[in-house]
């Protein structure tokens, strides 16, 4: 009788890993890698990256009102939706903040638009942009972001209907959650000819309450939505 031990032996070779052929697809797969990464260049690190106080961030927002609409928006999506819903919003551009940064204006305003009305200057307030810009640090490219803006309360108002007539309201037709513009003075100007300018922005208000002869009134917006379209680090 023959002994099976060379059958054996070449069975548990065939069975067995070829290293060598194993060793070439890992090598080739990594070079491939390798191409890839070196193709995108170092820019998709910037996506892995969070954003550092101090650095510039360029800022695609919506702040919106007590009822969740959107009074300002630099998003065109959100814009069309609201302006054909028949909602006083305001189109705007990205804003360019740093994070972490302030600004000491009470009225920073930024320009916006309506189809209807054109062009125009937002009011944005100081506080808000610097509450965003607060919101800033440890946030990536691409992501967005809920803010609760506080300190809303003083932006919000009591007056009575003949005060409401005589900024350009209805009091008698006026229902809870009507909108309307408010304007705000920004600057005042005077030229060589000592001809005075004032220069104002606009801001949507709206109604928050009413009684028989008085009315409540804010332009306060407890909500940003923001979303880093791009940052350089300082």
């Amino acid at each position: 009788m023959k002994s099976d031990k060379k059958g054996k032996t070449d069975k548990k070779k065939s069975g067995g890993m070829d290293w060598k052929k194993a060793a070439l697809i890992i090598v080739g797969v990594l070079f491939a890698v390798t191409m890839i990464v070196s193709s995108l260049g170092t820019g998709w690190l910037v996506g892995l990256k969070a954003i550092q106080a101090g650095d510039s961030v360029v800022v695609e927002y919506t702040l919106r009102d007590s009822y969740g609409r959107p009074a300002l928006t630099a998003t065109e999506r959100t814009y069309t939706t609201a302006y054909e819903n028949s909602e006083l919003v305001w189109y705007t551009g990205p804003i360019s903040l740093i994070a972490g940064g302030t600004t000491g204006e009470v009225v920073a305003p930024v320009p916006a638009f309506r189809d209807d009305y054109g062009e125009a200057d937002f009011a944005l307030f100081g506080q808000e942009q610097n509450q965003i810009a607060a919101g800033l640090p440890g946030m990536k490219q691409g992501e967005t972001k809920r803010i609760t803006l506080t300190d809303t309360d003083q932006f919000r108002q009591d007056i009575t209907g003949a005060q409401f007539d005589g900024m350009g309201g209805n009091f008698s037709v006026a229902r809870i959650g009507d909108q309307f513009p408010l304007a705000f003075m920004t600057s005042i100007v005077e030229d060589n000819d000592e001809n005075t300018t004032v220069k104002y922005a606009v801001r949507t208000a709206y109604v928050t309450g009413k009684t028989d002869q008085n009315i409540s009134i804010s332009y306060a917006y407890p909500v940003a939505d923001i979303s880093i379209v791009q940052f350089t680090s300082s």
